[in-house]
């Protein structure tokens, strides 16, 4: 967490963050083969490019739990409840009779509604409201 949280700092305490990093990506690599296996036995006749439909929905779910995509500190609860939201929101799309291209663009849009929603101070908006919740009727209704 110390070298995905701040590099600089890592090296600081004396951490060897090239040996980490290096460690992460083998052990990602490793994952990344066994669900690559396991899809392929499963299907039977895997195809090239097999793994593009989950592409979006995996990157969508980091996204919206909350990981930033630039590195960090992460949540795994989070993601994981995430990762149910997009599924759920997969299979209300499905029964609703839209298109895969329609499933797509409903996760590409809740993808960006949440960028959006974490780019917004969102304190400085609920101390305007409480502001304005405050202000005597009198200013309210001014002309």
């Amino acid at each position: 967490m110390a070298v995905g949280a701040g590099r600089p700092a890592a090296r600081l305490l004396g951490l060897p963050t090239g040996s980490y990093e290096v460690g992460a990506y083998v052990v990602a690599g490793i994952c990344y083969s066994l669900a690559g296996i396991l899809l392929a036995g499963y299907l039977r006749t895997p195809d090239i490019l097999l793994g593009d439909t989950y592409l979006l929905p995996t990157i969508a779910a980091v996204v919206l739990g909350g990981s930033l995509l630039s590195g960090g500190i992460t949540n795994l609860a989070a993601t994981a409840v995430a990762a149910l939201f997009l599924t759920q929101l997969n299979q209300v799309v499905l029964a609703a009779g839209a298109s895969t291209a329609t499933q797509l663009l409903v996760q590409a849009g809740v993808l960006a509604l949440s960028v959006v929603a974490r780019g917004v101070p969102w304190s400085s908006v609920r101390a305007r409201l409480r502001s304005r919740s405050l202000e005597p009727a009198s200013t309210l209704s001014s002309p």
